[in-house]
């Protein structure tokens, strides 16, 4: 009798125990489902070759929250100081659209094939996006003199 009576105490502990851990994992769930969820359109966009003169070049990568939660992007930073990047300061609510604005300014850098990293921090379920700016900047007036570098 002594043993069936632990046996149930063991079962009852089990069974306590692994209701608090459902618990828990359920709020975790419910939590998530209401965050928001940026995606991009595009996370890489490749300049093309453009001549030294023209060595500032602005693009956009534009997203949606497609969370059920509003979004906050709470930072975005870039690999460069040649590279800076405009966001958004407020929320975007679900379904919202929006687009962070980036420059790359090479106006001072050597000529030849680059490659920047923008990365976009969120409260979102995806905490950190990373994107990618590419591109081949030429002195003279052709991208003939161009050497491809190995990457």
């Amino acid at each position: 009798m002594e043993v069936i009576m632990r046996c149930r105490t063991i079962l009852l502990v089990l069974a306590a125990l692994s209701l608090g851990v459902a618990t828990v994992q359920a709020q975790k769930t419910a939590k998530a489902r209401r965050q928001g969820v940026i995606e991009f359109e595009k996370v890489h966009i490749d300049l093309g070759d453009f001549p030294r003169d023209k060595g500032k070049q602005t693009v956009s990568f534009k997203f949606t929250n497609t969370g059920k939660g509003k979004l906050v992007i709470n930072n975005v930073s870039t690999s460069c100081g040649c590279t800076v990047a405009d966001y958004p300061k407020h929320f975007i609510k679900p379904g919202g659209k929006g687009e962070i604005t980036v420059t790359y300014d090479g106006t001072k850098k050597v000529a030849g094939k680059f490659q920047k990293s923008i990365t976009v921090y969120t409260d979102g379920g995806k905490k950190f996006t990373r994107l990618h700016l590419s591109g081949y900047m030429f002195d003279g007036n052709s991208p003939s003199q161009r050497h491809d570098e190995a990457d």
